[in-house]
């Protein structure tokens, strides 16, 4: 109930990760700080009529101080990648509570310069009725990897649909890239890396 940027660290397998330099593939991403997490079936919030985490990355139903599940994380890892790709976060203002207005009540503004593909896969993550976002981090990410292209990160997430998935099937209609070329823009890389840690 609590992913933004400063909860997420870069881990390297190597020695040090050059700020200056292209991410590689042997860093990946860590979520840190549980201080939100709840246990399952509990309260869904501290207090009546209290809400907790980071307005900014907040989902919708967690901004009105409603019951939240695994979608409401599905909906601020939505926002990590949106602030990654356009640069600033879906909703900015002066103040707390027209922050969390806005999450509640308006649409994300269109990400310039992305897909149409992207940008489909980030209007589905960032709805707001949770019944209308991505059940699950592992379909989020299918749609992500596909939608830049990346295929043979695709397939191995198909591989590991149950058997009864229809998207199991799914044979992805773009050919296959290297991941390399990918790997060589640090947003598009890390994000990929965060659903690692989902």
């Amino acid at each position: 109930r609590d992913i933004k940027p400063g909860n997420i660290m870069l881990h390297g397998k190597g020695e040090e990760i050059p700020v200056d330099q292209p991410l590689t593939s042997d860093v990946e991403a860590v979520l840190t700080d549980f201080g939100l997490v709840r246990i399952e079936h509990a309260a869904s919030q501290t207090a009546s009529g209290m809400v907790s985490g980071t307005p900014s990355y907040m989902s919708p139903e967690q901004a009105r101080g409603d019951k939240t599940d695994h979608r409401t994380d599905i909906y601020s890892v939505g926002v990590v990648l949106y602030e990654m790709l356009a640069g600033r976060v879906p909703f900015e203002a002066d103040s707390t509570m027209s922050v969390l207005y806005m999450q509640i009540n308006e649409p994300p503004p269109p990400i310039p310069g992305v897909t149409p593909a992207v940008q489909t896969v980030m209007n589905r993550a960032l709805a707001k009725n949770p019944n209308d976002r991505y059940q699950t981090c592992r379909e989020m990410a299918l749609d992500f990897f596909l939608a830049l292209g990346m295929t043979a990160e695709a397939e191995t997430i198909i591989e590991t649909l149950p058997l009864d998935s229809p998207r199991r099937t799914e044979i992805p209609s773009k050919p296959k890239t290297e991941t390399a070329t990918t790997s060589k823009r640090n947003p598009v890389w890390i994000g990929a890396g965060i659903f690692a840690m989902i």
